[in-house]
Order: C-alpha cells, then structure tokens, then sequence
C-alpha cells in the first residue's frame, strides 16, 4: 500500500490520482456558504480507458466527509443530511 498525506496548508487543495478504471480526486478546504469546512472524494470512471474499454461505477460518485462535532449546528445542512441517513462508515466505524 502506498500512503500519501494530503492536508491544508500543502501546495494543492487537489490530490489527483489515475488507475486503472478511474481517476479519484481528494479535494480539501471546500466551505459551503455558512463557511463550514468539509472534503469532497470524487470518483471518476475511466470513459474509455487506455484500452478502449469503459468503467462505470456503482454507488456514489462523490462523497463528503464532514466534522461529526464542533461546528455551528444550525448552520451545517451537510451533517443534518448525514445524521438522517446514517452509513455504517460514519464516525470512523468500518463494520
């Protein structure tokens, strides 16, 4: 496995990676209008790859990961969204 910290403060606010059958980026530092900070993970099919071939993906092509806490609760649509429709990876859990 190869590891590669992405964080603020860097030189890029876009981790792009290409594989085979996609292209991910790892965007960091979005902000909604009330400037609530969140990541986005955005998956991209290869549409064709290097092969002709196409990909497609199954589930969401993009993902939000938002601060559980510490934010203004009454500003934060992203987390109210996630906290009514909860996914067995939310809070870190990975069953």
């Amino acid at each position: 496995m190869r590891q590669i910290q992405h964080f603020r403060g860097g030189p890029d606010k876009i981790l792009h990676i290409e594989t085979e059958g996609c292209k991910v980026n790892v965007i960091i530092g979005t902000h909604d209008l009330s400037n609530e900070v969140f990541t986005t993970v955005e998956i991209l099919p290869a549409e064709p790859d290097d092969d002709g071939r196409n990909w497609m993906t199954i589930g969401p092509t993009a993902v939000l990961v938002v601060p559980a806490t510490g934010s203004d609760p009454d500003s934060w649509l992203f987390r109210d969204l996630a906290a009514a429709n909860p996914t067995p990876h939310q809070n870190g859990s990975s069953s």
